[in-house]
């Protein structure tokens, strides 16, 4: 008997392509804008970056800080 494999929310129903915020439908054309992109944020992250706490918390806010752009 043949299961259904379950539904990653996180990807693009049948792909293995991420949810994304810039219309990308595939893993070429997400990680070029992922590239682009988090560059970006990068160098203004680097103009003013954050006094390091070592928290998990400041973590998640530099990783939604660099890829804003790309996932919700």
């Amino acid at each position: 008997m043949n299961c259904p494999k379950p539904l990653n929310p996180y990807l693009i129903s049948g792909t293995n392509v991420l949810r994304n915020l810039i219309g990308a439908t595939t893993v070429t054309e997400l990680e070029a804008a992922e590239n682009d992109l988090v560059s970006a944020r990068m160098l203004e992250f680097q103009s003013n970056p954050p006094v390091a706490q070592g928290t998990l918390r400041q973590l998640q806010q530099i990783h939604q800080q660099l890829f804003q752009d790309i996932y919700d």
